[in-house]
């Protein structure tokens, strides 16, 4: 019958994109726990920015993602019409808090560079991220926020004195002539601006996606609310 057929067709369209949504949950759980474990010192340097930590955005949008998915196969699978609205009702949602992140950090994105030099210089006298600074001036080999002189300026170091992780070896530190000359202020730019890119471009892609299943789950609801036979056919 055609409409059986069509519904078939569709059913099939579903899953594969519904099979894209899964994968894009995985991705993005498992590229935010590698940004945790490998960036996740310059996040703590920053305590007022974490209630937009693209981190845990990620993955808790991907956990949300894996969830949708498993219901929308669910649904497609029993052909149910209470699953499947649960679903579009559920992705769409979603892609309204997706478009209010995107909203909310475009309005705030010239804040945020104009307050993180003076976050950074604040974590400067803050011994609880000492170790965070540590690895970030030995992994990116900079010191201080615009460079070695803001430990003195603003941190707990005097006589232009600088922490040995500021230069390659044991006790380096000391009158600060070996410290590298760079700020570390460039490369925490640099690395919202790249999250920021990547969360965008995420949501890019999932929001385009979203649109798609919900078109495709209420073709699905439609088909089935039309046609009762289609159920038994698959029964």
């Amino acid at each position: 019958m055609p409409q059986v057929k069509s519904f078939a067709c569709v059913r099939i369209i579903f899953m594969i994109l519904n099979v894209l949504l899964l994968l894009m949950g995985i991705a993005m759980i498992a590229v935010g726990c590698y940004v945790q474990l490998s960036k996740g010192n310059v996040l703590i340097l920053l305590p007022e920015y974490e209630f937009i930590n693209v981190v845990a955005v990620m993955v808790a949008s991907g956990i949300i993602v894996l969830v949708v998915s498993i219901i929308g196969f669910c649904g497609a699978c029993m052909m149910s019409q209470c699953m499947l609205i649960i679903y579009f009702t559920m992705v769409l949602v979603v892609f309204a808090l997706q478009i209010s992140v995107g909203i909310i950090a475009y309005i705030y994105r010239d804040e945020v560079n104009r307050s993180l030099e003076d976050q950074l210089l604040a974590g400067l006298k803050n011994r609880k991220v000492q170790q965070s600074w540590d690895l970030i001036q030995k992994n990116f080999k900079c010191c201080g926020v615009t460079g070695p002189e803001d430990w003195s300026k603003h941190g707990e170091y005097n006589n232009n004195n600088v922490p040995d992780s500021c230069c390659q070896y044991s006790g380096c530190g000391i009158g600060g002539v070996n410290a590298y000359k760079a700020g570390c202020l460039n490369q925490a730019k640099m690395f919202i601006s790249d999250n920021f890119l990547a969360l965008g471009a995420t949501g890019i892609a999932l929001g385009l996606l979203q649109l798609f299943l919900m078109a495709i789950s209420l073709a699905m609801i439609c088909c089935l609310r039309k046609g009762k036979h289609i159920k038994s056919t698959y029964a």
